[in-house]
C-alpha cells in the first residue's frame, strides 16, 4: 500500500491512527501487521470498539469510574489510588465468585485469573480486556453500534511488541492477581485462559 493511500488523522485517546476506508484497505494493513516468522508461536488478537471517542477501558475501570466520580479524577492523576480501588473491587469479585461455586471446574480449583475470565463471559466487569483471533468478529464490533461514527480496530501481535508486554511465566498464572501485578507492575499482561465454557473458544 502506497503511503500517498493511507490517511491519517489525530484523535483524542490514541493519537496519530490510520484511516481506513473500505475492506480491501484493512485487508492489506491486517496483512502487513500479522505477518511473523511462521516458526514462531505468535499470538495476534484483535479487538474492535464503535467509537473513535471512546477510551480502551476495561468494563471493571468504566464500572468504578461511573459509580465513584472521583476514581475518574484519580484514574489519570493518581494512578496507584485508582489501582487500590480496582484491587479492592476485583478481590469481592472473586470472593462472591467462589461464594457461588464458580472456583470449581472439572475437578479442581481456578485460579484467578482463569476465574476472571469465566466471570467476564458472564458479563461480569473485570479488568480483562477481549481480544479475538478473528479479524471478522472484532470488525464486527468495531462497525456495528454507531453506523455514523468511526470505529476502531486494534492489532495485537505480541511479537512485535514484546518490548513492552508481559508474558505469563510458568508458575506465575497460579498466583493471586494481586502477586502476578506486584510481579509486573508496569507492563500489560497478555494471559489466554483455558476453553472453560465454548464461548471462550471464540
Amino acid at each position: 500500500m502506497n503511503d500517498e493511500k493511507i490517511r491519517k488523522v489525530e484523535t483524542e485517546h490514541f493519537g496519530e491512527i490510520i484511516m481506513l476506508d473500505d475492506v480491501e484497505q484493512i485487508l492489506t494493513i491486517a496483512s502487513l501487521l500479522t505477518t511473523f516468522d511462521a516458526s514462531l508461536f505468535s499470538f495476534v488478537g484483535w479487538r474492535g470498539q464503535a467509537s473513535l471517542d471512546w477510551r480502551i477501558d476495561s468494563k471493571a475501570v468504566r464500572r468504578l469510574k461511573s459509580q465513584f466520580p472521583a476514581a475518574s479524577s484519580s484514574f489519570d492523576s493518581n494512578m496507584p489510588t485508582f489501582n487500590g480501588l480496582l484491587s479492592d473491587y476485583e478481590e469481592k469479585l472473586l470472593q462472591r465468585a467462589r461464594q457461588r461455586g464458580h472456583g470449581y471446574y472439572y475437578g479442581r480449583n481456578l485460579y484467578d485469573l482463569e476465574l476472571l475470565s469465566l466471570v467476564q463471559h458472564y458479563g461480569g466487569s473485570t479488568r480483562l480486556l477481549d481480544f479475538s483471533k478473528s479479524l471478522w468478529v472484532s470488525l464486527w464490533f468495531a462497525c456495528t453500534d454507531k453506523v455514523d461514527e468511526d470505529g476502531l480496530l486494534v492489532c495485537l501481535n505480541i511479537d512485535r511488541l514484546s518490548y513492552s508486554m508481559a508474558h505469563l511465566r510458568e508458575g506465575l498464572t497460579s498466583l493471586s492477581i494481586k502477586d502476578i501485578i506486584s510481579h509486573i507492575p508496569n507492563n500489560p499482561i497478555v494471559f489466554e485462559p483455558l476453553h472453560l465454557i465454548p464461548r471462550m473458544r471464540n
